[in-house]
């Protein structure tokens, strides 16, 4: 098994709870090798996270100066996916 990579490059890692490529486990031991690397957990998000200022804002500041954690602060204010659990709730009106 070849060994995980261990680095100072400033790296971002996305994550989701839901994250089939990448799951949130992981992400953080992939992390945990990365002396400058910042985990953003996206709860209720799949690999491909859904489309969000909070997902463009963290990622620009990322771009803008990696060598700052962004403010992730915005993630909290995400609201969860509604998942259908029966036919009459999953009619649209």
């Amino acid at each position: 098994m070849p060994a995980p990579v261990r680095s100072g490059i400033p790296t971002l890692i996305l994550t989701g709870d839901f994250d089939d490529r990448t799951p949130t486990a992981l992400a953080r031991r992939i992390a945990a090798t990365l002396s400058h690397a910042y985990l953003v957990e996206f709860p209720d998000e799949g690999h491909d996270t859904r489309p969000a200022a909070c997902h463009a804002g963290i990622i620009a500041q990322f771009l803008e100066d990696p060598t700052r954690p962004p403010d992730t602060s915005c993630v909290a204010t995400i609201a969860p996916i509604s998942f259908a659990v029966a036919w009459e709730s999953a009619k649209r009106p």
